[in-house]
């Protein structure tokens, strides 16, 4: 789900993990950088009342994602894969 919103294709291998984390890091140094910023310069009570919207945004997201993994489980298991047909290479006809 995270690689299809950042834009990472399937077939990438560990670029597509590296390239997810990197997003990861750089935007938690500046989440950091700016809750420096907000906790000098606004008051307790604007910073309480945004942690409380900040809470039920993380809320929805959370419901959303649960949701989202939930029904792609059930779409797997009712749609089961199956294996190609082994078809033989012309050394084994060789032999």
């Amino acid at each position: 789900m995270i690689t299809g919103i950042s834009g990472v294709a399937d077939g990438q291998g560990l670029a597509g993990s590296a390239t997810i984390l990197f997003y990861g890091i750089v935007i938690g140094f500046a989440a950091l950088v700016a809750s420096f910023f907000a906790g000098h310069y606004l008051a307790q009570k604007l910073i309480v009342k945004m942690n409380k919207v900040l809470l039920l945004v993380l809320a929805i997201a959370f419901g959303i994602f649960t949701y989202r993994f939930l029904t792609m489980e059930k779409q797997d298991s009712n749609n089961p894969v199956e294996p190609s047909p082994v078809t033989k290479t012309m050394d084994s006809d060789k032999e």
